[in-house]
């Protein structure tokens, strides 16, 4: 699987001296990272695949009744096209 390439906020959570297993939730894709880490709102860094726009923001990822987290969806903050985390690919 890809996964996004020279992530700023990959680069910042490893200075502060976490790693993926700190967070509650955490994904790279090829144009996106989400990390959440327990206590806080989760932060995505994202390159709108509609526009190109690219962000680091806040967003606020759901929580089902098993504990489990919903796939992530959002909306682009410049063409406001809401964009979906894909499923991961079972090779």
């Amino acid at each position: 699987m890809k996964i996004m390439q020279n992530s700023k906020l990959i680069s910042r959570w490893i200075k502060e001296g976490l790693k993926p297993t700190d967070f509650e939730f955490f994904t790279n894709r090829p144009n996106l990272v989400i990390g959440k880490l327990p206590g806080k709102k989760a932060l995505v860094e994202y390159k709108c695949p509609y526009c190109g726009f690219y962000e680091i923001k806040e967003i606020v990822l759901e929580k089902r009744k098993n504990g489990k987290f919903k796939r992530p969806k959002f909306k682009c903050s410049n063409c406001g096209r809401t964009i979906l985390v894909k499923d991961l690919i079972k090779l």
